[in-house]
Order: C-alpha cells, then structure tokens, then sequence
C-alpha cells in the first residue's frame, strides 16, 4: 500500500476540491463514447491523486439519479447524432438498471444497442466486451444461466488472452445445470493462463460426461491428486465466503476423490489406486503446523481425515462399475447409499450412470439425482452470491478504447508509481518474474501486456514458447495519512499483474496443455499495444 503523507488540511482540501472545483473547470469536449449519469471528476482532484484515484474519490450516482440524467440525455439527442452516442447512453442507463435491480429494463437497452451497432475491432474488444458482460450480469439477474454464459462466452471470444474474462465466462458457465459435451478446447487459453485451472476444468468435462479428457487434465494437475497441498478445513464461528473453509497445508480429500472417480470411469483403476495410496500416506505423514494452524489452534486428525476419505467409497465403487461397462451395477450401488458426500462430479457419475441405463428402469436412482440436483442449484445460488457481486462486476466492465485511459507499453522507471514492466530473469535463465503496473489502464489491458512482455522476453531468450507457473492480479492502494494516521479515504492507485513464467521447448514438456507459443501471443497483441506506443 502506498501512503501519501501530509497535514490533514491538504486532505481536506483535496476531498473539498473534487466537490468544489466542479463548477468552475471549463467542459472538456466529450468523446461520443463518453457516457452519462455518474457525477463529474474533478479535474484538480485528478491532478493531485491521478486518475485512477480520482475517480474512486467521486461518489457514486444513486441508480435513480443516473437513470434519471441518461433519460434526459437521450431525449435530448438530435437526428445528427450518431449510433455511437446512442450506444454509449442506453449502456449508461442499462449499469444503473442493473444496478438497481432492473434487470428487465437492462436488458431491453441493451437489445436497442445491438440493434444499431456497427462494431470494428477496437469496439468488440472494449465497448462490446463490456455488453457481453453487462447482457451476461442482467441474464444470470434473471434467472437465465444458459444465455447468460452464452454471452461470457462471447466476451471471452473477443478478448481470448483476458484471463479476467475468461475466468468470468468460465464461472458463469460452471452455474450451468448441464454441460455440453465437447467444451474442453474452449478453455485451453484459459488453463494457459492460470494452470490452477486445469482441474476446475477437469470437473467440467466429467459434468459434460467427456471423463476421459477429464483424466487427462486430472494428470496434470499439480499437486497430483493425493498429494499435500493446499486443503480446507472449517472453524466454529467462523464463515469463509468463496471458499469451502480455511486453507491449511495436507490433502484435500474431496480433490483426490474426484480425480479417483474420474479414473475410475475412464478404465483406470490403477490410476485411482494409485491416488488413493498416495492420499492415504500424506495424511498419515506428520508435517510441520503453519503459523496460521498454529495461531488458530487448527490440528488436523488422521483418523478424521481417512473418516472423511472413506465417505468417498460407495462413489468411487460405483465409478468403477461405470468404468467396466456394467451401468446396472453402479446404479444397485448407489441407491443402497443413504449419505454420500456432494460435488460436481458427484452430479456427473449420477448422469452418467442413468444415461447408459433404459429410460424407465431405477426411479429410485432419478428420484436421487433430483435431490443432488437440487443441492447443486442451492450451492451455485451461494457462488453466485459470494462471488458474483454485480456491483463489483459492473466496475470491471471497459469503456471503448477511444475514452479509456492507458499506460504505455514500455519499462517502468523506478521511481514515482512505476508504470510499465518489470522483468526478473533467474540465474539458470529457466525462468523468469514478468510484471505490469499502470495506474491508468484497464485490468484487462494490464494483464495482456504483461502476457505480452513474457512473449517477447521469451523471444528474446531464443525460446518459442513458454509456461506460465503463477499469475497474480493486484489492486495497489493510496491512504493519505498524518504521522501514521489515516486521514482520509483509501482509493484505487492502480492495478498490476504479476507473472513467473518457465521457458520451454515445445515438443519437451511433459504437460504439453499449458505451453504459449510467443508468436502467438505477438501476433494478437502487439498490434495493440506495440502500436499504440508509436503514436
């Protein structure tokens, strides 16, 4: 976090000057993408705390307010106004409809904008990026998953190398009920860019019943199912939102379980053994507490652990019933189980499992799968919930390229904010940390050009691909305060993101599913942003 010290009456003048000074700047001329409704920036405040920060100092139009003032905008406009000026209110309008709750009234803005737009490249990466977002929120508001996914999809499609976009479609795509078969190769890009998803993809595909793409993607996970790692335990009194509990050091049993259950379908009971072995002897091994164990007094039992393990067993038998073709002997096992842990995949073996059976054979069995269905829908209700905020979604969607501010893509100076890249090469030139940080650009951009500089440093190293091992985005921060006092609000400074990357020959790697050829990445991003740097 960055600390901007001074004398509580600066701070005071600068919250006063973002109010103030309003009336007596001269009006700037308006970009036809400008959009309405939201209260002025002061352009002394963005002087003094940039803008970025700027803009987060400004409060916020009420919905009312903003509906109210996009109203009169386009009442107001005249024949000569073209079809941009009308997109860039009616989308105003339709975020303080979604804002409000309004999505019907949302969505009907929205189909006006479609119904006239004309979009060029720079549009369908920005502008209508942001309204295959905004048609995605007002869908998923409505109750319609399927169609809201379609868009994210779309979003997705325009900007391929956006992990935030990509991670948006694919957790609305997750909210689905059912999957289509044949979906793995839409998320390639995004296991690429984020190898943690390629066993949140793994679930997908045995959703979709393709279970052996999803053992293949379960064998490069890392760690490999059964393996210490990252698992989950729950405290009393304690609620963890957007996880399913505290994250400690040991074996994620639920994890190994479903990997198990996806060998087990896929023929591969050595495979599942195998896992089952290793999770077994990882909970059984002593490991050092964490500072966070310790200081929670967290100890995890291993007879509690191979407890929760063993609830796994009538499940994964019935997985290996499917996996030597014998469906009516999965379906016996299941319904003599009375309790049996919930998941994702617990819903795949159960539509597996009555695909492959005659249409009117075990209503016993279809009688179950209602209730896991029915427990699916209750725990996506809450992911949706916790993690999709649409004020907070509403925030991230961008603005047309031609109004949004940008950083250019060069080295950051190692002063002030440094915007720009940073690069770190290790000293066996294997890998290497790439950042980008700007205080202008969008998310979205600075994600992309950070991607874009591992691309070419990786060029640069005589090497035609790498992988990326970690990408982190961060949010950087400004308090202004008083010998350590904070005196007055904390905004947005800027955004970057953080890569470590390995460079790799391809044809070598054994996990040939996360390797980026740079020329692809140069081919897609450069004219964007390598351009933009030339003007």
């Amino acid at each position: 976090m960055i600390q901007y010290r001074g004398s509580a009456a600066v701070a005071a003048a600068i919250l006063m000057l973002s109010v103030t000074s309003q009336a007596k700047e001269p009006e700037a001329q308006l970009s036809v993408w400008t959009g309405c409704g939201d209260n002025p920036v002061s352009g002394t405040t963005k002087f003094m705390v940039g803008p970025t920060a700027a803009r987060y100092l400004t409060s916020k139009a009420k919905p009312a307010e903003g509906v109210e003032r996009c109203t009169a905008a386009l009442d107001a406009l005249g024949p000569e106004a073209g079809w941009e000026r009308s997109a860039a209110l009616l989308r105003s309008r339709a975020k303080f409809y979604l804002t409000a709750k309004q999505h019907k009234e949302a969505l009907a803005d929205l189909e006006a904008i479609a119904a006239i737009e004309r979009p060029d490249l720079p549009y369908s990466r920005s502008f209508g990026v942001s309204l295959n977002m905004l048609r995605a929120i007002g869908r998923l508001e409505a109750g319609r998953r399927d169609e809201a996914a379609s868009e994210a999809f779309l979003a997705m499609q325009a900007r391929p190398w956006s992990l935030r976009v990509a991670e948006f479609a694919f957790g609305l795509s997750s909210l689905r009920t059912k999957i289509a078969s044949g979906e793995g190769s839409r998320w390639n890009n995004l296991v690429r860019l984020d190898p943690t998803y390629v066993e949140k993809r793994a679930v997908s595909l045995a959703r979709a019943g393709d279970w052996q793409e999803a053992l293949v993607d379960w064998q490069n996970a890392t760690p490999a199912p059964g393996e210490i790692g990252q698992t989950f335990v729950n405290v009393p009194n304690v609620r963890v939102t957007g996880a399913p509990g505290i994250p400690i050091k040991g074996v994620n049993i639920a994890r190994t379980a479903q990997a198990v259950i996806a060998a087990q379908v896929a023929g591969r009971p050595d495979l599942a053994e195998m896992w089952l072995t290793k999770a077994r002897e990882g909970i059984n091994t002593p490991h050092e507490a964490t500072r966070f164990e310790r200081d929670f007094n967290i100890a995890t039992q291993p007879s509690e652990q191979i407890a929760e393990l063993d609830k796994w067993t009538g499940l994964i038998e019935a997985a290996a019933f499917v996996g030597k073709g014998d469906a009516e002997g999965a379906a016996q096992k299941l319904e003599t189980m009375t309790r049996m842990p919930f998941s994702q995949t617990t819903l795949a073996l159960f539509w597996t499992v009555i695909s492959k059976l005659p249409p009117e054979s075990h209503p016993n069995l279809k009688s179950l799968l209602a209730q896991v269905e029915e427990q699916f829908q209750l725990d996506s209700n809450e992911q949706y919930v916790s993690q999709f905020d649409p004020a907070k979604l509403l925030d991230e969607v961008p603005d047309h390229e031609d109004v949004m501010l940008a950083n250019p893509y060069q080295t950051a100076v190692k002063f002030l904010r440094a915007n720009g890249f940073s690069v770190k090469v290790a000293k066996d030139g294997k890998t290497a940390d790439v950042g980008f940080f700007g205080n202008k650009s969008h998310p979205f951009a600075i994600g992309e050009m950070a991607l874009l500089r591992a691309a070419d440093l990786a060029a640069s190293q005589g090497k035609t691909a790498f992988r990326i091992v970690s990408n982190n985005d961060f949010v950087q921060t400004s308090t202004m305060t008083m010998y350590g006092v904070e005196v007055g609000p904390t905004t947005v400074a800027g955004h970057s993101t953080r890569l470590k990357i390995e460079f790799v020959d391809p044809g070598t790697s054994q996990k040939a599913a996360g390797i980026i050829e740079t020329v692809d990445i140069q081919m897609a991003l450069t004219p964007i942003y390598v351009k933009a740097e030339k003007k």
